[in-house]
């Protein structure tokens, strides 16, 4: 179950994402590092409500943020939303690593999609890393089209840019 995150889950959700960095690093991608993401990152996030885990039983094993502000250099990609359409973006999105390969972030890009609509949305967007094929996977199982890349000098590698109009299916 996807559920709103408390307080109280930030301390699991570090946990899962200290992981997912090493998991990163292990397989050759500097994505994610000691600056970014930071418990202040996901702290913001919960505390503008938008913060979201995904819930088995009594555990938590995976977090996302639902965000319907974009990053600056968003405006610098050949998106298909209109100008002044509103627009939910899925970012700082982690499962634990013991359970990958469940459907977990599925179900985040699943679940993105009823809030969306929930808030009349239909714009949906979400990037990577180029060194992220997992990330690239669940984007394409989830029907998000490519829309080009962004480099900074900061990374070895360009991240990927993604589209959905859920309207459109």
């Amino acid at each position: 179950m996807i559920r709103k995150a408390t307080r109280e889950d930030l301390e699991r959700i570090m946990e899962i994402v200290e992981a997912s960095k090493l998991l990163m690093g292990a397989t050759g991608s500097d994505q994610w590092d000691s600056a970014y993401p930071l418990y202040s990152d996901y702290e913001n996030d919960f505390e503008h409500g938008r913060l979201f885990v995904y819930e088995e039983g009594e555990s938590v094993y995976g977090v996302a943020c639902f965000n319907e502000q974009e990053p600056e250099h968003y405006s610098l990609l050949p998106w298909s939303k209109p100008k002044g359409e509103k627009v939910l973006l899925t970012q700082r999105l982690a499962v634990d690593p013991e359970v990958r390969g469940k459907g977990i972030a599925e179900s985040f890009y699943h679940y993105v999609e009823q809030l969306a609509g929930d808030r009349g949305i239909q714009y949906l967007k979400t990037d990577t890393y180029s060194l992220n094929p997992a990330a690239q996977r669940v984007f394409q199982k989830a029907s998000y089209s490519y829309i080009g890349e962004w480099s900074t000098p900061e990374r070895k590698a360009p991240f990927y840019f993604y589209e959905k109009n859920i309207k459109e299916g």
